[in-house]
């Protein structure tokens, strides 16, 4: 067994035995996707949306932050207990530490997206036809898996009291996704806070993932706008989630 692979098992298995990362994990995005649901399914049908399927994205939001929020605390934790003190003494490189991390995440991120997937799928949620839509829309959640779990690991680590700043982070991020178009379509909102709700990193996002999912024309400068936040956002997290472990192993 490779290097890379035995962090990859060892994060498994430590999620795996959390009982309340589990609890997270399986039960809490589905719970909140069925509250959200309940409450504005019938307040966003005047405007033609199918709410379920609308509010999709949203939930692998939940599913992602939720994600990411345990494996900051991971990382802290081993950073408090002398983990990467230990590691720094071995022949393990710091990407294979920051990969086998993120390879941990992605597999969380699809177990716990998942169950909130055959969830969305119960209350009406639908994808319109085409291999390619459901690749498009993996791809999308991948990269903001990679995005959210990086960043809030790297913010952790640059923290004076690791586990402190973890939780910090998550508790700072809800507002951010509050603050987008992930749970209110952008016509509902006033005209006073739309132009810049519409315009927030995460809107373009999760709208162009709509488009594709509903089989609606993608409209060019939103679809761009979202490339570009997404390149930028995955690079600088992925880039400073390295720089900042590198830092420890020095």
């Amino acid at each position: 067994m490779n290097t890379l692979t035995a962090l990859w098992i060892r994060g498994i298995l430590r999620f795996l035995r959390n009982r309340a990362a589990m609890i997270s994990a399986l039960f809490i995005p589905g719970i909140f996707l069925v509250c959200f649901y309940s409450v504005f399914s019938d307040a966003t049908a005047i405007f033609g949306i199918e709410y379920a399927t609308f509010l999709y994205p949203a939930a692998m939001m939940q599913v992602i932050v939720f994600a990411s929020g345990g494996s900051a605390l991971d990382v802290a934790l081993d950073r408090e207990n002398g983990i990467h003190s230990r590691l720094a003494t071995m022949a393990v490189s710091p990407i294979q530490i920051v990969t086998g991390r993120l390879l941990t995440d992605v597999t969380r991120v699809t177990i716990s997206g998942g169950v909130s997937t055959v969830i969305a799928v119960l209350l009406g949620a639908r994808i319109d036809e085409g291999a390619w839509r459901i690749v498009a829309v993996s791809a999308v959640f991948l990269l903001l898996t990679l995005t959210f779990c990086a960043g809030f690991c790297g913010l952790s680590l640059l923290g004076r009291k690791p586990t402190s700043t973890a939780l910090l982070i998550q508790a700072l991020v809800m507002p951010f996704i509050l603050f987008s178009t992930a749970f209110i379509p952008a016509e509902a909102m006033s005209s006073t806070v739309r132009p810049i709700i519409t315009h927030m990193p995460l809107s373009p996002i999760l709208d162009t993932v709509r488009a594709l999912m509903t089989g609606a024309e993608l409209d060019r400068g939103t679809t761009i706008e979202a490339g570009v936040w997404l390149i930028i956002l995955t690079a600088v997290a992925v880039v400073g989630f390295s720089a900042a472990f590198s830092r420890e192993h020095k």
